[in-house]
């Protein structure tokens, strides 16, 4: 029997300790199993790359191993637990220090808007973060391993836990030359972090 997934979700009749094994057939279980595996590792959208925890007190995070040649984009999502006050979450990918374009607009709750921006400069922000809070950031980044331009965009929210006041926005930028990345650095603008994770996916090439 072959596996019916991604079609639908496949069922497996469970034998029990007391079963033959014709009954169900040993040969097909393990072939069934067997394609639907093969079928995950062909259709799973999301495939985790790696988790790095965000320490005390620390002003920038770098995360090795983020890109291959697997995946030819990327997902990292950003969850800071608290920030000592209010800065920018900014992106260095690689030892690259110049040549991005690209920043992040934002709105306060109050309704005041204002923007971030990098015009051929380093470390453009990917979102902020607010004193006594943290701060969440989602950006997808496509060919950063190709030696190709590397873009990204996403979007990002925060909170302050003095006045209950955040913002929210989106991001977005590409940073111009071939370079083959497989690292970045998350750092902050005039704060430190402490606690959370920074995870890193890749999108399925099928």
């Amino acid at each position: 029997m072959a596996t019916n997934w991604p079609n639908s979700v496949q069922t497996f009749t469970n034998p029990t300790s007391g079963s033959a094994l014709n009954s169900p057939s040993h040969a097909d279980q393990h072939a069934t199993v067997n394609d639907t595996v093969e079928a995950l590792q062909n259709y799973a959208g999301l495939v985790l790359v790696k988790s790095v925890s965000i320490g005390s007190g620390v002003s920038s995070v770098t995360v090795t191993d983020a890109f291959d040649a697997r995946y030819d984009s990327n997902r990292i999502v950003i969850d800071i637990d608290q920030s000592s006050s209010d800065g920018a979450f900014r992106l260095q990918l690689g030892s690259t220090t110049t040549g991005y374009y690209g920043g992040h607009y934002g709105y306060r709750w109050t309704g005041v808007a204002y923007s971030d921006i990098q015009n051929n400069g380093s470390q453009p922000s990917i979102g902020a973060s607010g004193g006594g809070r943290g701060g969440f950031t989602v950006i997808d980044i496509n060919d950063a391993h190709k030696t190709d331009l590397t873009a990204w965009h996403g979007t990002w929210t925060y909170r302050r836990i003095s006045s209950g006041l955040g913002a929210f926005g989106f991001c977005g930028g590409i940073v111009d030359n071939s370079t083959s990345y497989t690292s970045f650095t998350l750092a902050v603008d005039s704060t430190t972090m402490t606690g959370g994770t920074i995870r890193v996916y890749g999108y399925n090439n099928g």
